[in-house]
């Protein structure tokens, strides 16, 4: 144990530098430790998002439908997309012609 009062002026610096030392490397440790989970987070994030990249989309409502009824939800979807692409491009084509 030390007796922090009996210290003198050069004892107390080196002291301190020492603790202040302690400290610093205190604090790198837990900035790696928590860069080190947030990686880990992030890494199986990205593997559940690249798991389900290919999966269809899903709505709360479309869970409690049966198999039959999702593919034709699925297809409705498709559809409706398609209109809306074929849509997009009509217009984008008047808008070329019309410039």
């Amino acid at each position: 144990m030390i007796d922090i009062i009996a210290l003198s002026r050069a004892e107390m610096d080196a002291f301190l530098a020492g603790v202040e030392h302690g400290y610093a490397v205190g604090w790198e440790a837990g900035y790696a430790a928590c860069d080190a989970e947030l990686a880990a987070l992030q890494r199986a994030a990205v593997r559940n998002v690249h798991a389900l990249a290919g999966r269809p989309l899903v709505s709360p409502e479309a869970l409690c439908l049966a198999p039959d009824e999702l593919a034709a939800l699925h297809r409705y979807r498709d559809q409706r997309r398609g209109e809306r692409f074929r849509a997009e491009m009509r217009a984008r084509r008047v808008q070329g012609v019309a410039s």
